[in-house]
């Protein structure tokens, strides 16, 4: 940290500050957040530790994504000072039906632990699961290929798990560490197949569409043992058929731990089709929606309600809320009703009104609403609800349906 980047005093800009905090009577760690403060790093001395306990296992790594994921004092030109290698705790080979597990993992204040299993030849989904005891522990997972580097994510606080398509992995490492005091931990590397459930549509809340429009489909990609939701997958690893006819996957996306795919509906005459979508995996998961998807030339009058409270604001919920909404709104077909109701402790601000949607730029007007959207205030659901009942009724469009 700082702006002194040459050898050899490549670092002590921090050393200085945390010498001049010491000066004014600071210690410790509270004297290095002062100094990392009056440098502007962004960071204070848990964060920087945490990070720094991931690259301590990276640096050795090709194909990093940036510089936090090194150490720069390994590879200046000068006196180089490598550090390790680590040697982690070895949980052998897995494979779907053998994990490895460790189980009441102690780790001191500020310690940090490393565990990492081989990828065998059955391995579909690669998991890593953390059962919290105690304390405050933080988690990273990386995935290599060989010596290259592949994934990595990173959780804290209570129990967390994480899984991933194998992509050509041939290495899982679990890292845990403490912060302010010592934290227990269970670990669990393991593989599963894959298993694909379709959420949306179905029979009870089906697609409405015509050859050539869009429609949405929201499915769960899990392992299959009551685990993690699968990430890391993309649209082209899907495909789908409605009657046995193929669906193009258009675009798409991974909301609210579920994959939210646009397909294009193939030519088929108006009537009520199977949905069927596939994981193209090996082995392949798959699942089918019985009478899902309906092909009328009726048109849907459609409300959008948007919790916009205070507590959207947390983890990103409001982000995850805009997104999907913003899904939905790609799908409305041409002389479509679409209205948008955000609410809070009222509805604020005034709803984007019911409205026929005739081209792309309805479409763009009803998601830069959307997206303006901040989070703020208490929460009154029935507000929304009021609102949006209100939007039907007060609808021109003269479409049969609703949603």
């Amino acid at each position: 940290y700082g702006t002194t980047t040459g050898e050899p005093w490549l670092g002590i800009d921090l050393v200085y500050q945390v010498l001049q905090q010491n000066s004014a009577g600071y210690s410790g760690i509270g004297a290095v957040n002062r100094a990392l403060n009056v440098l502007s790093a962004g960071v204070n001395f848990d964060q920087a530790f945490q990070q720094f306990a991931v690259a301590n296992w990276t640096k050795d790594l090709t194909g990093l994504p940036d510089g936090s994921f090194n150490y720069i004092d390994e590879d200046e030109a000068g006196t180089p000072g490598p550090y390790g290698p680590l040697t982690p705790d070895s949980g052998g080979t897995i494979q779907v039906g053998t994990p490895a597990t460790w189980t009441n993992e102690w780790t001191d204040r500020y310690g940090i632990r490393y565990f990492e299993a081989d990828i065998g030849p059955t391995c579909p989904v690669v998991s890593a699961s953390f059962g919290h005891d105690s304390g405050p522990s933080f988690y990273h997972v990386v995935t290599q290929n060989g010596t290259a580097f592949n994934t990595h994510v990173q959780g804290g606080g209570g129990d967390w798990n994480q899984a991933f398509l194998n992509d050509g992995v041939t290495k899982v490492v679990a890292i845990t560490g403490s912060l302010g005091s010592s934290s227990q931990v269970d670990i669990t590397l393991g593989c599963a197949n894959p298993v694909l459930a379709i959420q949306m549509p179905n029979s009870g809340a089906v697609a409405r569409t015509q050859a050539g429009d869009k429609f949405l489909v929201q499915v769960l990609v899990t392992d299959g043992l009551g685990g993690p939701v699968v990430s890391g997958l993309s649209n082209s690893d899907f495909t789908a058929t409605v009657d046995g006819d193929g669906a193009t996957v258009v675009g798409g996306g991974f909301i609210q731990e579920q994959y939210w795919l646009l397909l294009e509906a193939p030519a088929l005459p108006d009537g009520t089709y199977d949905l069927a979508v596939t994981l193209e995996t090996t082995p392949a998961a798959s699942d089918t929606s019985a009478n899902s998807v309906v092909y009328t030339e009726d048109r849907t009058d459609q409300v959008l309600v948007i919790d916009r409270s205070g507590s959207m604001g947390v983890d990103n919920r409001l982000d995850a809320a805009q997104d999907a909404a913003s899904f939905y709104v790609d799908v409305t077909r041409i002389h479509d009703g679409l209205a948008v109701v955000p609410y809070r402790g009222v509805v604020d601000p005034d709803p984007w009104h019911m409205q026929e949607i005739l081209g792309q730029s309805d479409r763009d007007s009803a998601k830069g609403y959307i997206d303006g959207l901040p989070a703020g205030g208490m929460t009154s659901i029935g507000a929304g609800l009021v609102k949006a009942v209100e939007e039907l009724g007060d609808s021109t469009t003269d479409n049969p349906l609703c949603s």
